[in-house]
């Protein structure tokens, strides 16, 4: 269940994002002054459970719409989730949706120049507690399959469709890192995102 300020506000939620009236923290996050409500992510990532590092990301207005109309417009819910990689060094904006995300990003999708798994790696997320869900005790697991050199990871993102390269489905949200990973051969790249709906 989403925090309880989000489902209060959810009819005002989608009205300030109409006429813009919120705002974007420093760290990413997304504030809606007049409901005291933030909506945040925080993606731990490691290199073979080695060189832990934080990341911020973004809800784009695709992922805030969506969580509004499943909320209170009666939208079918989106019950599985993907996180993709990209390599492109590229800020994704408000904008950026499930439609564009490859293309912009430059999304990583091979398996011989890339990461080895078929699809994007499933989100496995815990039930929701106060105001927060995540996959931190089942973290996205990468393969990484380079033929030579190192494959370079500028950020990550999650979409609701599997298949790498997908342009159809619902981009949630993503995150460009502030440092570029420099991945080789045989890596195992972890993924945790932790999801906040809170007070602002």
């Amino acid at each position: 269940m989403l925090h309880k300020s989000l489902i209060r506000h959810a009819r005002e939620l989608k009205r300030y994002l109409t006429n813009h009236q919120w705002e974007r923290s420093d760290s990413g996050a997304l504030v809606f002054p007049k409901a005291n409500l933030a909506l945040s992510g925080l993606i731990v990532h490691d290199v073979n459970g080695q060189d832990v590092r934080f990341d911020h990301n973004i809800v784009p207005t695709e992922g805030l719409n969506h969580v509004l109309d499943v909320t209170l417009h009666g939208s079918t819910q989106i019950t599985a989730w993907y996180l993709g990689l990209f390599s492109g060094a590229v800020t994704p904006g408000a904008s950026l949706t499930a439609a564009t995300v490859t293309a912009t990003l430059t999304e990583i999708t091979s398996g011989t120049d890339g990461y080895s798994e078929s699809t994007r790696v499933a989100y496995n997320e815990a039930a929701a507690s106060s105001g927060s869900t995540t996959n931190a005790a089942n973290k996205a697991a990468f393969t990484i399959e380079m033929s030579s050199g190192n494959l370079t990871v500028n950020g990550c993102f999650l979409a609701s469709a599997s298949a790498k390269g997908a342009t159809t489905g619902t981009l949630y949200s993503a995150s460009r890192f502030s440092a570029a990973r420099s991945l080789a051969d045989g890596d195992i790249f972890n993924l945790g995102y932790t999801i906040n709906a809170a007070a602002a």
